[in-house]
């Protein structure tokens, strides 16, 4: 559900906080290539930063242009999505946006949360990436690894 969740990194953060050490986070994201997202471009990395730190207000309209744009209409006459374009104070408006704010493939998933624990410190592992039809399945395990210089000697733990 994470391509419906405007703050991705807010929203990760949430999840990791109530996950104990050692608990497992089962994540699975639609690959753009194989859903109507298909001729979306890839969310940037950057976007998702600005997204968790100026707010995800300030890309609301333009991710609703996106799908409108892109055709990427699952749904269309339902109660947020119509094929009449909407302006950017009805988008604001409305109780609530169904569309797929970031679109990712299995590669950019992956290179995606590899960046996240780099630069957010998020303390996971990958147990597991599958591809599942159309969507990609991660198993992360929240841990904190020792790390340790094994070429000094009496640095391992227990030494």
């Amino acid at each position: 559900m994470l391509e419906h969740c405007q703050d991705v990194i807010g929203t990760l953060q949430v999840f990791m906080s109530k996950l104990k050490l050692g608990g497992h986070l089962f994540i699975t994201l639609p690959d753009k290539r194989y859903t109507f997202d298909f001729n979306r471009p890839i969310t940037p990395y950057e976007h998702l930063v600005k997204d968790h730190q100026e707010g995800p207000a300030q890309s609301l309209y333009d991710h609703y242009l996106d799908v409108h744009r892109h055709n990427a209409i699952k749904g269309v006459g339902s109660n947020t999505m119509t094929k009449e374009l909407l302006t950017r104070e009805e988008v604001h408006a409305l109780p609530h946006l169904d569309i797929h704010f970031h679109v990712w493939t299995q590669f950019d998933m992956l290179e995606m949360f590899m960046r996240l624990k780099a630069d957010f410190g998020f303390p996971w592992e990958f147990e597991g990436l599958l591809r599942n039809g159309h969507e990609v399945i991660m198993v992360l395990k929240k841990e904190e690894v020792e790390v340790w210089d094994r070429a000094e000697p009496g640095s391992r733990p227990g030494q």
